[in-house]
């Protein structure tokens, strides 16, 4: 499991035994605290966890005290996650949500538009994505696979993947906030398809012979993709030419802990999401290849502003995370003249940086070619790779 998908899987599977054996509210808080492991599961599970207990109460599974047991489990949630922000969330990485969340954004036309192909449009491709798996296992086994599934588990599997696609539409606009959708539900579709996959093929006509590898294949697929070699498996990712990554590794294999730097050209910071530099770095293999720190990026100041006044203030917010941004201010309190071509050749200097990768449309500056002592160019991006 990965280290960022793997928690919703372990808690989606601990919360279908649970619900397996009818006990019910302790899948409830199981699925609950995934809310609180990772904060992007946290919208659509408050929604679901409600609407949820409403449902148990309809359908007589809850009685009043169970259905109130609920509810305060639903409160907790709620009151943890604001307390760890309230205690937490004024750092240099927090944003001003009041900007985010006035009535002019809520009910801009514009966006609703937006919101609206979001709802419409995201459970088509979803299902699109999943068909030939629900062929399979309705073809063989027709409505005998739903048997396996208990009925509460599959609504709220349902009221999950509705609720992460509500929250998704209302902040859609924010930095990744499509993770809200696609991790919460995806990950609680693979567990509702997965579960149905195995109980069809062990249940239906098929040989267990035949059944058992098909089962296993997917899985030992997933184990044999990370042992291929780095510059291999990043290769078959990303598109990145494997004699450009083969020569970044070779160089690198010398250095212990390499620190690095990223420039991009101004003209590449097309839209809101790329002015994250924190998500969108170039040299990204290097997790693969050297783990260590990943790039800094050094064309912070070259990204243009926002037309959104909104926008703009988180991207502000973001930048100013940047070390080497909080690095120029701090030169130019010594020496206002300060350049941001020298306080870049300085930040090398200074901090013993190793390599740095430039995109094809930027341009090297003289006084860091200068440094170089290898360089490489990747044939398929035109990303240049230097090594001090």
């Amino acid at each position: 499991l990965g280290r960022k998908l793997g928690p919703y899987y372990l808690y989606y599977i601990a919360a279908f035994l649970l619900f397996y054996h009818k006990r019910y509210m302790q899948g409830l808080i199981v699925i609950v605290n995934l809310g609180i492991a990772t904060i992007t599961a946290f919208p659509g599970i408050v929604i679901s966890v409600f609407l949820f207990g409403l449902w148990l109460l309809f359908k007589k599974v809850f009685d009043k005290k169970e259905w109130r047991e609920s509810l305060l489990l639903w409160f907790s949630i709620i009151l943890y996650v604001g307390l760890f922000s309230s205690l937490f969330g004024n750092t240099i990485t927090s944003v001003d949500y009041g900007k985010v969340f006035n009535l002019e954004n809520i009910f801009s036309l514009e966006k609703m538009k937006t919101r609206i192909n979001i709802g419409i449009l995201s459970p088509i491709q979803m299902f699109v994505i999943y068909l030939p798996f629900l062929m399979v296992i309705f073809i063989l086994l027709k409505k005998q696979a739903i048997k396996v599934l208990n009925t509460q588990y599959m609504i709220l599997s349902g009221l999950i993947v509705g609720g992460s696609l509500l929250a998704w539409m209302g902040v859609y606009d924010l930095m990744a906030t499509f993770q809200v959708f696609s991790n919460t539900s995806q990950s609680c579709i693979n567990v509702v398809i997965a579960i149905l996959l195995v109980y069809t093929l062990m249940k239906s006509d098929i040989k267990k012979t035949i059944a058992i590898p098909l089962i296993l294949l997917p899985i030992l697929y997933n184990f044999y993709t990370p042992l291929l070699p780095n510059d291999q498996y990043f290769s078959n990712r990303t598109g990145f030419s494997k004699e450009y990554l083969s020569a970044i590794k070779t160089s690198m294999d010398e250095k212990d802990k390499p620190l690095g730097v990223y420039f991009k050209h101004e003209s590449e910071y097309t839209n809101y999401y790329l002015k994250y530099v924190r998500l969108n770095v170039l040299g990204a293999y290097m997790e693969y290849i050297k783990p260590y720190f990943t790039p800094l990026c050094l064309s912070v100041y070259d990204i243009p502003k926002e037309a959104d006044e909104r926008l703009n203030a988180l991207v502000e917010k973001e930048v100013e995370t940047n070390i080497f941004y909080q690095y120029v201010l701090d030169k130019r309190k010594e020496n206002p003249a300060t350049t941001i071509a020298t306080a870049q050749l300085d930040f090398i200097e200074e901090y013993n940086i190793q390599y740095a990768v430039f995109s094809e449309k930027a341009s090297i500056p003289e006084g860091i070619q200068a440094l170089a002592k290898e360089q490489f160019i990747d044939k398929n991006s035109g990303e240049k790779f230097i090594v001090f």
